[in-house]
């Protein structure tokens, strides 16, 4: 198998991908506890009846994003390694 070094990301890359993760956090974390935070204010005998909501957004969300990634990233093809016949 021939090795093929990685190519090295510009710092425009490496700084998409730090957004790209920032973002998701947001989405993961700092959405529920906002909202629950409004509707409940971490009352300990309100909290349980709007955390199935929060269970259900973070449902929604392990469904969505991959199916969001898969339509909008781009992905090269998988070239499969090939052997030339010697002569």
């Amino acid at each position: 198998m021939v090795f093929t070094p990685q190519k090295e990301k510009t710092k425009k890359q490496k700084l998409l991908k730090l957004a790209e993760i920032a973002f998701h956090l947001v989405l993961i974390i700092l959405i529920p506890v906002i909202y629950l935070e409004i509707t409940t204010g971490f009352d300990k005998y309100v909290l349980p009846d709007f955390i199935t909501y929060v269970y259900m957004y973070w449902m929604l969300y392990l469904i969505i994003v991959p199916i969001l990634y898969s339509l909008f990233k781009k992905h090269k093809k998988y070239k499969r390694f090939q052997r030339t016949k010697k002569s």
